[in-house]
């Protein structure tokens, strides 16, 4: 697992999001991995349209769908590959604040 996957999932959590999305720097994601960068995008929007509610990598994938429809399918496919690996993840929104607050 890689870092950077351990703390998009943590943004999964909306105090988490709420308080630490500007702490991500979203040009340098969006330069070197463009698919998290969509992932973060969606997560964003998804807290901005659901305040207050957690997301899990099924709601993800689900919501992107709905909100960007034109994805071409192999952008789907390569999303939900993604989608899958941060299902796996349990990541602790503590151990990425302590992250944050280092970096």
């Amino acid at each position: 697992m890689n870092i950077e996957l351990y703390l998009l999932k943590s943004f999964f959590n909306y105090a988490f999001f709420s308080q630490h999305r500007d702490s991500l720097d979203v040009a340098f994601l969006k330069q070197n991995n463009p698919d998290l960068y969509r992932v973060f995008l969606t997560v964003a929007l998804f807290h901005e349209t659901f305040p207050g509610q957690n997301c899990s990598a099924a709601d993800l994938e689900v919501f992107h769908q709905s909100q960007f429809p034109a994805t071409s399918k192999r952008g789907t496919e390569e999303l939900t590959l993604l989608y899958r690996k941060l299902d796996e993840i349990k990541a602790d929104p503590g151990v990425a604040t302590d992250y944050f607050v280092e970096h």
